[in-house]
């Protein structure tokens, strides 16, 4: 198929950071385009489950609160399942795009003989310096001490069994709300 270029130009030397059109290399511009996806992800990661938790501390508020209709408290209610299931939602779907998007990374970084920045090797480098500073002398490194215990246990674990406990609590006040609105 004629593409109105040369012939020369017609096949792209695809071998690793080889890659040139223009002078520039195609590949490593993709994975920054990749990298800064990734971080946008990282972001997006953290930021929906406070915004959540949010509103749903608002909800809650009307839920739980005196001195309104029943009516209110159900749809209050009915509001924070909606919500936490879509927090969850939202942050498995964040998770997952920024796994793949550190997976095509450290691909890159493997295949190029470059040195491991992403995914599991960060993960593992997170882990042993949590083990150092676990040995760190109690009275000289406090906190980096009282972190590395805190560390135990990921902060996205955190995040979603957060999420999940919201998700049943709220579930529970819609069937009070519907059931014994006398008990809110």
């Amino acid at each position: 198929m004629e593409s109105g270029r040369g012939e020369e130009d017609s096949e792209v030397d695809r071998t690793p950071l080889k890659n040139s059109v223009a002078g520039y290399d195609y590949q490593l511009f993709q994975t920054q385009l990749v990298a800064t996806r990734r971080l946008q992800w990282d972001l997006l990661l953290w930021q929906a489950p406070t915004l959540a938790l949010t509103g749903q501390a608002f909800l809650f508020s009307i839920a739980l609160g005196g001195g309104r209709s029943q009516f209110s408290k159900i749809v209050a209610a009915s509001l924070l399942v909606l919500i936490s299931l879509s927090s969850l939602h939202t942050l498995s779907g964040h998770r997952l795009s920024e796994l793949t998007d550190s997976q095509i990374i450290q691909k890159f970084e493997e295949d190029n003989g470059l040195p491991r920045m992403f995914g599991v090797a960060w993960r593992d480098r997170r882990k042993e310096l949590v083990l150092a500073q676990r040995q760190l002398p109690w009275r000289r490194f406090l906190i980096d001490r009282c972190v590395a215990h805190v560390m135990r246990v990921r902060s996205i674990t955190v995040w979603f069994l957060t999420m999940s406990a919201m998700l049943a609590v709220s579930c529970l006040v819609l069937i009070v709300a519907c059931v014994a609105p006398r008990l809110l």
